[in-house]
């Protein structure tokens, strides 16, 4: 019976021990639910501020990106601003006690001179109206040039053909007489100073020089003539071709190998009728069975 009672006895003290670890315990979490409850609360106040800064944040990068906007278009960013931005302060105390230089600065500039704003967007609206105008001009202008290219393109080369098959029998007459020539076709953009040039020499070893009324003498430019018409007989057609006088000033030496030269062309098959006049023939003078004098 004693030992039932031991028993009983400590139970119950082992009882009243796990009830006041579990009153303990109770309390503890009854703590920890209300400082939880507190970080809650706390938290949600730190969420509130920084949807706050975010509105803020958004509000202002808006704000900033608008102003960008109005700034290049009063003033777009350039080369020569982005170089003068660089020599600009980085801490902004020391940036706004520039601006404030610039105002002072801007206001005894606008007392001196009331409408200098004025003239200033007066004078802007004017430059950009004329960079309007410029850049329609350009664009025109590279429209008419490709344009002007396509057309010279069409004839141009035809052209050259033209030239080099003159020039070809140019040179030929030339060597025939012991002397050389040349015909170029002188290109340039001003389609007016397009034209042909002729070089000659008529003496061994002389370079060839470009035709003209100073340089060689009145012989040899009626020697020239002569040759670069008769040049072109093959590549033209027509009933018939007169010459007049163009012995005339010739010494009795060029005036020889032209009538020749002349003869050979004019004589040959399929070609029109050639009529030479001339005050006077050099005595000795070949006559072929298809001349008549």
């Amino acid at each position: 019976m004693r030992h039932i009672v031991h028993k009983l006895t400590t139970l119950a003290l082992k009882i009243d021990y796990d009830l006041l670890q579990r009153s303990g315990l109770v309390h503890k979490l009854a703590q920890k639910q209300r400082e939880l409850k507190d970080a809650q609360d706390a938290f949600a106040v730190l969420k509130m501020e920084l949807n706050r800064c975010k509105d803020h944040y958004n509000h202002k990068k808006n704000e900033m990106n608008r102003q960008k906007q109005r700034a290049n278009q009063i003033a777009p960013m350039t080369a020569e601003l982005k170089e003068l931005f660089k020599t600009f302060p980085d801490d902004i105390d020391k940036l706004n006690i520039a601006i404030e230089e610039a105002e002072i600065k801007a206001n005894l500039n606008y007392r001196e001179n009331p409408h200098l704003i004025e003239d200033y967007e007066k004078r802007s609206a004017e430059i950009a109206e004329l960079q309007t105008q410029l850049n329609d001009m350009t664009e025109n202008a590279d429209t008419i040039d490709q344009k002007m290219e396509n057309t010279k393109q069409q004839w141009l080369p035809n052209l050259k053909i033209l030239v080099g098959k003159i020039n070809n029998s140019f040179k030929k007459y030339f060597h025939n007489i012991g002397c050389y020539g040349r015909v170029n076709l002188a290109e340039d953009n001003d389609f007016s100073k397009y034209g042909i040039v002729i070089h000659v020499s008529f003496r061994t070893g002389q370079k060839a020089q470009i035709l003209d009324a100073h340089t060689q003498s009145g012989g040899e430019r009626s020697v020239t003539t002569m040759l670069f018409l008769v040049s072109l007989q093959d590549l033209t057609k027509c009933p018939f071709r007169l010459v007049d006088e163009i012995n005339q000033g010739m010494d009795p030496t060029n005036e020889r190998m032209i009538f020749e030269e002349v003869s050979k062309s004019a004589c040959k098959p399929n070609q029109p009728q050639f009529f030479l006049i001339t005050p006077k023939l050099l005595p000795g003078l070949v006559f072929t069975k298809e001349m008549t004098v």
